[in-house]
């Protein structure tokens, strides 16, 4: 456990200090741009296996202290937190040895590939005293707040009657907006991060692609309807067409729940949670993970009536930014994670529940 980081910090005004695993495009345009632009944190230490890009992106953010390898950051005595946003398999491995440190820590989702690697990273963060906190970073859109307000309102009255159906998609191969400035490599790399296993044991190779598909897409729409319905869901069908399209079909003790996911281009930002209730439709529109100064809207279908809604300008913060603030917070012992380790947890399990009945394809 690291003798500066073993408790969360004490006082409410004090300087976090941040130390980042990967200077790639993620921990750039987000991660990197949204510390920056908080009064009361500084990115101390900067780490990736790439020097030139290393050199350029900690000298454009003012990082002083560079590393080669992550383990030579968690050694760092100036981190008080970490966020670890490195290439996917090895996200696992980085996370495991950055909770055994006993620091706040902040892993990019999923945070592991599998159940049994998300179960170990866990296991140790409970172990050493770590907070871990997946970057599930939708929970903080000021939109998807008021949403599961007015969810919650409608549930509770019972004026519109009983959740029927609800219904995902998610068709957002792009951005749908020009990223903003970052450094670019294509540089080789000078150390290979060690990396865990890809898929669940048993799944064909030929079906690991699309099994990292679902893992980076659906993992944010399960977290995200997860945390606005808080009912348990249990996994059904599932229809993989190779490339293309996944369609699932889960079930809570109450309604079915559809998730459709595809690699679809329109020049738009796609993604959409639909909650049909008896007497009504609640829509909830996501904004691209880039559009710092969209919010989540809402669309209320009642008594032949569309009624559209946002959260005010004021409230509104780029879920990014929220996000890191929030790690803050854990850091200083004034709040618990609000996507969690453990409850991640329970996206793996669906998403591997899935795949153990999946009807693939090819075509």
């Amino acid at each position: 456990m690291h003798a500066l980081t073993s408790q969360p910090i004490q006082s409410p005004v004090e300087t976090v200090r941040i130390g980042i695993l990967g200077a790639g495009f993620i921990a750039q345009v987000a991660h990197l741009d949204a510390y920056a632009e908080l009064p009361d944190c500084r990115v101390t230490a900067l780490a990736d296996s790439r020097p030139e890009l290393l050199r350029q992106v900690a000298g454009r953010h003012g990082v002083e202290r560079r590393h080669d390898r992550p383990e030579a950051l968690l050694a760092d005595p100036n981190v008080d937190a970490v966020v670890v946003v490195l290439p996917r398999r090895a996200v696992g491995p980085a996370t495991l040895a950055a909770v055994r440190t006993g620091r706040t820590v902040l892993a990019e989702k999923p945070f592991a590939c599998t159940l049994a690697e998300g179960r170990a990273i866990v296991a140790a963060a409970e172990a050493a005293g770590s907070p871990l906190a997946v970057g599930y970073m939708k929970r903080h859109d000021a939109g998807v707040a008021l949403f599961r307000d007015r969810l919650a309102a409608l549930r509770t009255s019972g004026e519109v009657g009983a959740i029927a159906h609800v219904a995902i998609r998610d068709y957002c191969a792009t951005y749908a907006i020009p990223p903003p400035h970052h450094v670019r490599s294509r540089e080789p790399r000078s150390y290979r991060y060690p990396v865990g296993d890809l898929a669940p044991a048993g799944l064909p190779e030929c079906q690991h692609a699309d099994y990292e598909y679902t893992l980076n897409v659906a993992s944010h729409d399960l977290n995200l309807v997860r945390h606005l319905l808080g009912d348990a869901l249990s996994a059904g069908a599932f229809s993989v067409r190779s490339g293309r399209m996944q369609v699932a079909l889960l079930e809570s003790t109450a309604y079915p729940v559809t998730l459709t996911l595809g690699r679809v281009d329109s020049g738009r930002w796609d993604q959409t949670i639909e909650i049909v209730f008896d007497k009504a439709v609640l829509r909830l529109h996501l904004p691209s993970a880039l559009a710092r100064q969209e919010a989540a809207r809402i669309e209320c279908v009642r008594g032949g009536a569309v009624v559209v809604e946002e959260a005010p300008v004021n409230a509104r913060d780029w879920a990014f930014k929220a996000q890191a603030r929030h790690v803050l917070e854990v850091a200083r012992g004034t709040a618990a994670p609000i996507a969690s380790g453990r409850d991640a947890l329970v996206d793996l399990a669906l998403i591997e529940e899935l795949w153990m009945s999946a009807k693939w394809s090819r075509q």
